[in-house]
């Protein structure tokens, strides 16, 4: 089993990739894989096949979700007075940060507190959390060491874990060394490229097999 596998099978189930289905659209946090299928029809004079093309919605990990009525409460604020807390959800960006935590605890025993803040129901946006991440979006972290202070983006907040945690560099490189900026440069490409693009494909992709064509500017 591989070590990005084995890690996805250390975290909480409520960060485990899940699939949400909304109304005529199937989301997939953590990969959307395309299919085509095809049907053929045969009369005495023609022969028309028409193909379909269909979201698949299978996730790398399924988590069995209980009902809703055995859910944990959203949460209304921090619950931690020391150390890192994690306000994230089952999505790609907010393992980013999940992962990061669990080497961190593995390598040093760095412990973090973390809370699941769901992101179908808004949680994100409430007046506590965007004190945190102001443009309510998960994942954020909250420093309690340094006065509740808020991180938020997914790249920055792996920048300050590093900085803050790993001492000895085993995540990543001395600030002065040409591969810190190598790092920092991949780390960019995804996080303004493709990581943006990912996150938008379904949209796209759904829009398009219903016949729309949606608008976009440069």
């Amino acid at each position: 089993m591989s070590r990005s596998r084995t890690l996805l099978h250390r975290l909480p189930k409520t960060l485990h990739p899940l699939t949400v289905t909304s109304g005529r659209r199937s989301f997939i946090t953590t990969r959307s894989v395309f299919t085509t299928t095809s049907t053929s029809t045969t009369t005495s004079t023609t022969k028309t096949t028409t193909s379909r093309r269909t979201l698949s919605t299978t996730p790398l990990r399924t988590s069995t979700m209980s009902s809703s009525s055995e859910e944990p409460p959203e949460p209304t604020g921090t619950i931690a007075t020391s150390g890192i807390e994690l306000l994230t959800f089952g999505t790609p960006n907010g393992h980013k940060a999940s992962i990061l935590l669990e080497e961190l605890k593995a390598a040093y025993g760095t412990d973090y507190t973390w809370q699941s803040v769901s992101i179908m129901k808004d949680t994100q946006k409430e007046p506590w959390f965007l004190r945190f991440s102001p443009n309510g979006r998960i994942p954020c972290i909250v420093d309690h060491d340094r006065g509740g202070f808020g991180v938020f983006e997914g790249a920055a907040i792996l920048a300050y874990l590093v900085r803050k945690c790993d001492k000895e560099h085993r995540f990543s490189f001395p600030p002065d060394s040409l591969d810190a900026s190598r790092v920092e440069q991949w780390v960019a490409w995804q996080h303004g490229g493709l990581g943006p693009m990912q996150g938008s494909f379904p949209f796209f992709a759904d829009a398009s097999f219903l016949g729309g064509s949606p608008s976009c500017t440069a």
